[in-house]
C-alpha cells in the first residue's frame, strides 16, 4: 500500500524523468535499509562485548542483513519493469555487488575510526552516501540490466 502511494506521488513528481525517479525510489528503500543496518551494527556494538572490539565484524553482519532487504525491495518496488524473478543466481549476484561496496565500505570504515579517529557512528553515517551512489549505480547497470 505505501509503495502505491509513493508511486503515485514519485509519477507525478518525475514524469519525464525516469531515471531520477528511480534514483529517488533507490534512496527511499536505501534510507529504510540504512535504519536496518544501522540499528543491528549499533545492536551488536553496543550490547555485546565481543563486537565493540570486532566492529568491522558488525558492520559486515549488519550490511549483510540490509543488502538482502535491499535487493528484494529494489527488485519489486525501484526497478519493477526490469524485475528479475527472485532466484539464487540473481540474489548471489546482487550479493556480489554488496560484497564489493561492503569492501569499500569497510575499507572506509577502518580508516575513518582508526586512522582519522572518528567516532565509528559518525563514520558509519559518513560511509552511507558512499554506498548508495556505487549500488545505485551498479544495480542500474548491471543487477537489473534492462534487457528489451
Amino acid at each position: 500500500m505505501i509503495f502505491k502511494i509513493a508511486d503515485f506521488i514519485l509519477d507525478r513528481m518525475f514524469r519525464n524523468q525516469p531515471t531520477l525517479k528511480q534514483f529517488f525510489q533507490f534512496s527511499l528503500v536505501g534510507g529504510l535499509n540504512a535504519i536496518v543496518d544501522f540499528s543491528i551494527y549499533f545492536s551488536l556494538t553496543r550490547s555485546i562485548d565481543w563486537f565493540k572490539e570486532n566492529y568491522l565484524v558488525a558492520n559486515a553482519l549488519a550490511f549483510l542483513a540490509a543488502v538482502t532487504c535491499s535487493f528484494f525491495l529494489n527488485n519489486h518496488w525501484t526497478f519493477k519493469e526490469r524485475a528479475v524473478k527472485p532466484s539464487a543466481g540473481i540474489y548471489f549476484k546482487y550479493l556480489g555487488l554488496g560484497l564489493l561496496t561492503l569492501a569499500v565500505i569497510e575499507f572506509l570504515l577502518y580508516q575513518l575510526v582508526n586512522n582519522l579517529g572518528v567516532y565509528d557512528l559518525y563514520a558509519k553515517i559518513l560511509i552511507l552516501l558512499v554506498s548508495a551512489i556505487i549500488n545505485f549505480s551498479l544495480s542500474r547497470l548491471w543487477i537489473f540490466k534492462k534487457t528489451d
